[in-house]
């Protein structure tokens, strides 16, 4: 349950990003679909993965 809270709020805030900045539209989609199917090891790496790259 507490999973669920987690992911309603990472979503949440991807779509907020999404909407401020159609660039990251990509990278809000594939969360969107990881979230969707709670794929949650493959979220934690795709941030991992983003972190590095801005980094």
């Amino acid at each position: 349950m507490a999973e669920d809270g987690l992911l309603r709020t990472l979503t949440d805030k991807a779509k907020e990003i999404g909407e401020k900045d159609e660039q990251y539209q990509p990278f809000v989609k594939e969360i969107m679909q990881l979230a969707k199917h709670f794929q949650i090891e493959q979220i934690e790496a795709l941030l991992q993965k983003s972190l590095t790259i801005a980094t």
